[in-house]
């Protein structure tokens, strides 16, 4: 049974990420939530602030104690917010980049330094925009689009220096999630365009086993 983390549970992707690994039933899952959360046998929740450093650290610490090892980690915690270059202060980018990259670099940065002693294979999945690596879909939200794109580059950054010791970076990049959330935002939009959490949670599963190869994949 692989071991995985998942950061941010309790968001709207979080919720369909957690109820499709619970459903497939062989993985023992440590989750991050603001929300109390009951589950199975193989299900546990931690509630820390991810945008600390040490409390970050010392929930691997008591992960790996407790069960040796990690084998992924999914980072689905992480915000949105709107406005163009103008309308996005200095203090909106940096809210951005702290809860869109700090909360994964303070989660990824002990278990590579771990991964570096095991040498095991370890599998990171990040969750970008599909529209934050485009100029023109990233104007209405620039904060946004620019921590995105720092996260993209953030798992290059891995992929360059890690893979050596067994440490891969995946990132998704879907477009609009198709959530009960967004949907009420967007009463008008054409879902059918929109992509699937289902198809998130599968595209995850390949990676975790080993079927998707792919670094950088487009949903």
């Amino acid at each position: 049974m692989k071991n995985i983390l998942i950061t941010g549970a309790s968001g709207n992707l979080g919720k369909s990420i957690l109820a499709a690994f619970e459903k497939a039933g062989d993985y023992h899952i440590n989750i991050t939530s603001r929300d109390e959360v009951h589950g199975s046998t193989y299900l546990k929740a931690f509630y820390v602030d991810l945008m600390d450093e040490v409390s970050s650290a010392s929930l691997v610490e008591e992960i790996i104690d407790e069960q040796e090892h990690i084998d992924a980690v999914i980072f689905l915690t992480g915000g949105y917010m709107a406005g163009d270059i103008i309308q996005n202060r200095t203090a909106d980018i940096q809210k951005m980049i702290a809860v869109n990259v700090a909360t994964a670099h303070n989660i990824a940065t002990p278990l590579i330094e771990l991964n570096r002693r095991q040498q095991k294979k370890l599998d990171f999945i990040f969750i970008g925009a599909k529209s934050a690596m485009n100029a023109s879909s990233a104007i209405t939200n620039v904060a946004y689009a620019l921590s995105k794109k720092m996260l993209y580059h953030y798992a290059e950054l891995i992929n360059e220096s890690e893979n050596r010791y067994g440490t891969a970076a995946y990132i998704i990049l879907p477009g609009t999630l198709n959530t009960q959330f967004n949907r009420d935002t967007m009463p008008d939009a054409d879902f059918t365009k929109w992509t699937s959490p289902d198809d998130i949670a599968l595209c995850i599963k390949e990676i975790i086993e080993a079927v998707q190869t792919e670094t950088v994949i487009e949903l």
